[in-house]
């Protein structure tokens, strides 16, 4: 999509993807930003090891539910409303303390983070995990590691 052009993604719907990923909805990819970035609203299932990304700044805005946020040497509880801003290089993670699932909005700038969850999604479905040499080549393909 040409990133001059306005459009809407309602309520309850995501952009697609190459892969499904059933707790994400992507309102803006990369492709409609012109790379500059990518929105979404993800519901936190399963919670996020501690990680670093080498190019994506990232800001969550928790909407429902309560996560600690763990950013260098801080950590951060934070319920509906509150604003957490993870920079590149730093280690990072979020863990869920509700029930259902906390769900919040996320932007990553630079663009493409729907391009690594693709392939984690694929690769997973292909009966590769966490420390398998194709995960690793992902890791190294987005400059993102897991500690």
């Amino acid at each position: 999509m040409d990133s001059g052009r306005a459009f809407f993604v309602g309520r309850g719907d995501g952009k697609e993807t190459r892969t499904r990923q059933p707790s994400t909805q992507y309102k803006a990819v990369s492709a409609d930003t012109g790379g500059v970035y990518t929105f979404a609203e993800h519901q936190l299932d399963l919670d996020f090891p501690p990680h670093i990304h080498h190019r994506e700044d990232e800001g969550i805005y928790v909407l429902e539910g309560d996560i600690t946020a763990t950013v260098g040497d801080q950590a951060f509880r934070m319920g509906p409303g509150d604003f957490a801003f993870l920079p590149k290089c730093v280690p990072h993670s979020l863990s869920n303390h509700s029930q259902p699932a906390a769900r919040f909005v996320f932007v990553s700038a630079s663009g493409g983070f729907e391009h690594l969850m693709d392939d984690f999604v694929e690769a997973a479905k292909n009966g590769h995990g966490p420390g398998s040499p194709e995960w690793k080549a992902i890791e190294d393909r987005h400059e993102l590691h897991f500690l």
